[in-house]
C-alpha cells in the first residue's frame, strides 16, 4: 500500500457495469472487477482521481453527488466539501527541475503553477 488513495470518477458502460463508477480504488474494486477488465484501466474502462496520498499535504475533502449517465459513460460526480486558503491551495508537490513547482486544485480550477517563476 503506496498510501495514495482514489475515486473511479468515470465508467465506460460497454464495458463495465455503472455501479462501479463512483466507488473508492481499492483492493475491494480490483476483486470485484470482472476477469476481461484491465486493473489500471488501461483501454479506458474506467478513469479515476486520486485525492490523498504520500505527496498530498493533506486529503482533499470530498462528497459523493449524483452520478450521470451520458453518451454510454457514467460520471461520478464529487465536490470538495472543505476548500482551503480561501478557494485554491497547494496541495501537491510535484517532482521537477523547479522545486517550487507545484499543483493547484481549486474548486474552479486546476492547473499547474510555479510559485517562483523566472523573470
Amino acid at each position: 500500500d503506496a498510501g495514495l488513495r482514489a475515486k473511479v470518477v468515470c465508467v465506460d458502460t460497454k464495458q463495465l457495469d455503472a455501479p462501479f463508477a463512483g466507488r473508492e480504488f481499492d483492493t475491494d474494486f480490483l476483486r470485484d472487477l470482472p476477469r476481461e477488465i484491465d486493473p489500471c484501466g488501461e483501454r479506458g474502462e474506467f478513469h479515476t482521481c486520486v485525492y490523498a496520498g504520500p505527496g498530498f499535504a493533506e486529503p482533499v475533502q470530498l462528497a459523493a453527488g449524483q452520478l450521470v449517465n451520458r453518451d454510454g459513460f457514467v460520471f461520478a460526480d464529487f465536490e470538495v466539501t472543505r476548500p482551503i486558503e480561501s478557494r485554491e491551495t497547494q496541495i501537491l508537490r510535484l517532482p521537477s527541475t523547479s522545486p517550487s513547482a507545484s499543483l493547484r486544485v481549486g474548486v474552479r480550477s486546476l492547473r499547474m503553477t510555479d510559485r517562483n517563476p523566472k523573470a
